[in-house]
């Protein structure tokens, strides 16, 4: 019975949150572009904010190239970056990010990184950067794979 009215209340509670409206958090508006495949983490709150940290992946709408972007924001997502900070740039393509931090503060960002492996064939790795100071500044990228 407790756990029915914990869910209950749950459910009480999300479906009278009042959401606002959405806000675009991508600054991508080229044509030929569409950025899904994204991740959202929660940074550890600081006196003034807890940071809203987002990565996705921006293609060309011809498979021509996949970059890794970030974004983040500082005041719940009301505003968000003017520009999508770009993390790897596919040689031919950075995949499927996901994004977390850790108490400290720092945000990971691991994705696969496609790449030429000879003149007609490709090859993949799983990479990962860090950022120490909330993703103004990000690590060389590590292989983790």
């Amino acid at each position: 019975m407790i756990q029915m009215a914990g869910f209950i209340f749950l459910f009480s509670t999300i479906a009278l949150a009042s959401f606002r409206q959405a806000i675009r958090i991508d600054q991508q508006n080229l044509p030929n572009h569409m950025c899904w495949a994204c991740a959202m983490a929660i940074g550890p709150a600081s006196r003034s904010s807890q940071p809203l940290y987002v990565t996705f992946e921006d293609d060309s709408a011809w498979y021509v190239r996949a970059d890794i972007k970030f974004q983040k924001s500082t005041d719940a997502g009301r505003t968000w970056l003017p520009t999508d900070l770009l993390i790897r740039r596919g040689a031919p393509a950075a995949r499927g990010p996901d994004i977390t931090t850790d108490a400290d503060g720092n945000v990971y960002i691991v994705y696969e990184d496609v790449y030429p492996d000879s003149a007609s064939d490709y090859d993949s790795q799983i990479l990962c950067t860090r950022s120490s100071d909330g993703g103004e500044t990000w690590s060389a990228p590590v292989r983790v794979d």
